[in-house]
């Protein structure tokens, strides 16, 4: 560590504790697979081409591939001694290998993604009548670009600062302590402050909106609204639980990232950073085991697929066909 610039060199990473690096390969080994079988389930499911669950599938895909990287990327500069080439290709290697460029890109893409599936809710349960015109295909397409967009840019701003030198890599070699501490601000309010105010208070006008009963309608679009406003609400539910853990598991890792930035004092040795780093990791596999215990379309949409032959599990699951179908148009057409 470096006092003047914050810098961090390789022997800041090189001693680790041994369950540091078990704990990371079971994440991402865990993490791969699970993000895996839910890009499948959506993908070979019918009832779950809706946007939502679109959006939910970008998600996954950054999940997957922050599991995947977090074996073949982080996992193995950590694990191992990998030594650092010389000239340009030492650059190369610790501004975009041994920096984890495209591990951090992947973690805030998912960050987005979460965001763009919350406002697709707000939108379709709080402001249905421009849900159209905000969610055509088009439109949803470009959501989603900016999203990873943003992502790369977001990460692009510290390549600048890691390089490579005499067999090592320095990360985070920033000029002087001013600039070091406005990229931490910078990048702890556009990658975490303003994504989590802003699903936050997204999900208080949802849940403000599902409290609202409408008593016009007869008896049958009574019961026709009550069936779409209890699917409506264990998908929230649902999503809420997400975001939950995406806050708790990436909370202590952004103020510790911004704590550093500012010149606080950090043990990169101690037990609770490596465990607040992992806490962060974790979340990527966190969300397979939501949609498996909470999200009733992800469910049967997995036993249809894989489990044909327990009819038994068919009846556990929840509703019948035709609810899945009413959530599906419900969400499609209508929000």
């Amino acid at each position: 560590m470096n006092n003047s610039t914050s810098a961090l060199d390789l022997a800041s990473f090189g001693q680790s504790p041994p369950y540091i690096f078990i704990t990371e390969l079971t994440l991402g080994v865990i993490g791969t697979f699970g993000n895996m079988l839910v890009i499948i389930v959506v993908l070979i499911t019918p009832q779950m081409r809706t946007t939502t669950n679109y959006l939910i599938l970008n998600l996954a895909i950054a999940d997957f591939f922050t599991s995947f990287l977090l074996i073949f990327n982080k996992y193995l500069t950590q694990a191992y001694s990998l030594p650092v080439p010389s000239g340009l290709a030492g650059e190369l290697y610790c501004r975009l290998y041994f920096s984890a460029y495209f591990f951090w890109i992947n973690i805030k893409a998912s960050t987005f993604n979460l965001l763009l599936v919350t406002f697709e809710r707000y939108f379709a349960i709080a402001r249905p009548l421009t849900y159209n015109m905000y969610y055509t295909t088009r439109s949803l397409v470009i959501q989603v670009i900016v999203a990873w967009l943003s992502s790369v840019l977001l990460e692009m701003t510290f390549i600048f600062f890691h390089r490579g030198g005499d067999g090592v890599c320095i990360l985070f070699d920033y000029p002087s302590v001013q600039v070091g501490r406005f990229f931490g601000v910078f990048y702890f309010v556009v990658g975490y402050f303003i994504p989590t105010v802003a699903m936050v208070w997204a999900y208080s006008r949802i849940l403000a909106s599902l409290h609202i009963s409408p008593s016009h309608m007869n008896n049958m679009e009574d019961k026709r609204t009550k069936t779409l406003r209890m699917a409506r609400k264990r998908l929230i539910k649902m999503l809420l639980i997400v975001l939950i853990a995406y806050f708790i598991c990436w909370t202590p890792d952004s103020l510790l990232f911004l704590v550093h930035n500012l010149g606080g004092p950090t043990d990169y040795y101690s037990d609770y950073f490596h465990i607040i780093i992992l806490l962060a990791f974790a979340n990527s596999i966190l969300n397979p085991f939501i949609y498996a215990f909470k999200y009733t379309q992800f469910q049967r949409g997995f036993i249809n697929n894989f489990c044909r032959c327990f009819p038994t599990l068919k009846n556990k699951v929840g509703p019948d066909p035709t609810y899945v179908n009413t959530i599906s148009q419900a969400t499609t057409h209508n929000g």
